[in-house]
């Protein structure tokens, strides 16, 4: 299927942290990953999180667009200079560089469209979730619960991807085997995961992400294994 199955991966809510910080831990676990690191970023829709961490609500688009501008300016420059909403940097650099040049992948995280516009205008990727209808009408977005709505908001990126010129680029979307059981719980079925992932993958995914237990160690490993050789190795 040439899905992509190995990454040291993250997806921090960017407006909660001060965009430097977060650059200088993606770019160090980038060297200390040879290179595999990919950064999944998300606007956050939590209230509380984000009451409970002195971050107004009401910046967070305006927070995310420049710490994205932030980090890459840090990452690509020598004495990077910008004048941000609650930082000022007056001729920074930072090391060590990221060994991928010229900086890790940006996976934009989320269904709205206005996520998809930023995946198309400034990311390598985009990572929509899973959003039952009830989960989607509390974090403000659409919902994605069937692979009937996840090809609907992939119509919508490619849309935004043909109006920035990038319509024919490398572009990494990810995505999860909607409608399935995770390994390790009970009604998991490898067949239903492969053939999810395969209509998934005719639609143009080429990252798949499966949750596995967080409740005993070794049932993580023993889940882990399992779907590495029942799904994984056949795909």
């Amino acid at each position: 299927m040439g899905l992509a199955t190995t990454s040291c991966s993250g997806r921090p809510v960017l407006p909660y942290r001060n965009p430097f910080l977060l650059a200088k831990s993606v770019a160090t676990v980038d060297v200390l990953s040879g290179g595999r690191m990919i950064l999944g970023a998300a606007v956050g829709y939590q209230k509380g999180e984000y009451k409970a961490l002195g971050v107004d609500f009401e910046e967070r688009n305006a927070l995310f667009d420049e710490g994205i501008e932030a980090m890459v300016g840090i990452w690509t420059t020598e004495n990077f200079a910008m004048q941000g909403r609650h930082f000022t940097a007056l001729g920074n650099t930072a090391n060590p560089r990221p060994v991928q040049q010229p900086h890790p992948p940006i996976w934009i995280g989320g269904n709205s469209m206005l996520s998809r516009r930023r995946a198309a205008r400034y990311g390598q990727g985009w990572n929509p979730f899973p959003a039952p209808r009830v989960l989607a009408a509390t974090s403000r977005t659409l919902p994605c619960e069937t692979i009937e709505d996840f090809a609907g908001l992939l119509d919508g990126l490619r849309i935004e991807l043909e109006k920035q010129g990038r319509a024919d680029g490398p572009f990494d979307i990810a995505f999860s085997p909607v409608g399935t059981s995770s390994p390790g719980t009970p009604g998991y079925s490898a067949q239903q995961h492969l053939d999810v992932i395969g209509e998934l993958a005719a639609l143009g995914v080429n990252w798949i992400g499966a949750g596995i237990p967080g409740d005993d160690p070794q049932r993580s490993v023993d889940a882990l294994l399992q779907y590495g050789e029942e799904v994984i190795a056949r795909c």
